[in-house]
């Protein structure tokens, strides 16, 4: 399904993201990020588009995609130098079976540096995410329109403190045989 698709498949209209679940471990001795975003998606891909939901990604190393935990064909669309994109694109196949809502669950790899994240000397990293630097910490609605609440789960070592710029509905510290901490 996604090898035969030819150009980028359309973005879905606003209000077709309801949820973000955002699950990453931060590993700041070797400066990588291993995480999956998770989507509650409210609408399914045309079938113009060949059945294809469109993130936007930069920079990310995608392992696996799924739908409704079941595994799932993708395929990056690199930004062409003549195009007015931002950003690559992520085309994940939506099976015609599926009706919303639904879930995506991308999982994958940052161990680069990204206009998003910022490592400051050994033990420092700041992200933003801002609408144009989303891309580069993790797969994102291509479209800036898009509003959706979310939430997250942080693991890094005992040594680090997660700070997230929303309110928290509650905190685990979890302190398994690496000593590592987490926050929801």
């Amino acid at each position: 399904m996604v090898r035969a698709l030819m150009g980028l498949p359309t973005p879905l209209p606003e209000g077709s993201f309801q949820h973000l679940h955002w699950k990453v471990s931060v590993d700041v001795a070797t400066r990588r990020l291993h995480a999956t975003a998770t989507y509650t998606v409210l609408q399914t891909p045309s079938s113009t588009d060949e059945g294809c939901l469109a993130l936007a990604v930069e920079g990310l190393s995608i392992e696996s995609v799924a739908v409704n935990n079941d595994a799932t064909e993708f395929k990056v669309i690199e930004m062409s130098p003549t195009s007015d994109q931002l950003h690559s694109t992520l085309a994940i196949a939506v099976p015609k079976q599926v009706v919303a809502p639904y879930s995506v669950a991308v999982t994958y790899h940052l161990a680069k540096p990204s206009l998003a994240c910022h490592w400051l000397d050994s033990s420092w990293l700041i992200t933003q995410s801002y609408p144009s630097y989303a891309p580069s910490l993790l797969p994102v609605p291509p479209q800036l329109c898009m509003k959706f609440t979310y939430t997250a789960h942080v693991t890094t070592s005992a040594l680090a403190t997660v700070l997230m710029s929303a309110s928290l509905t509650g905190i685990a510290i979890l302190l398994p045989q690496k000593c590592a901490k987490s926050i929801d």
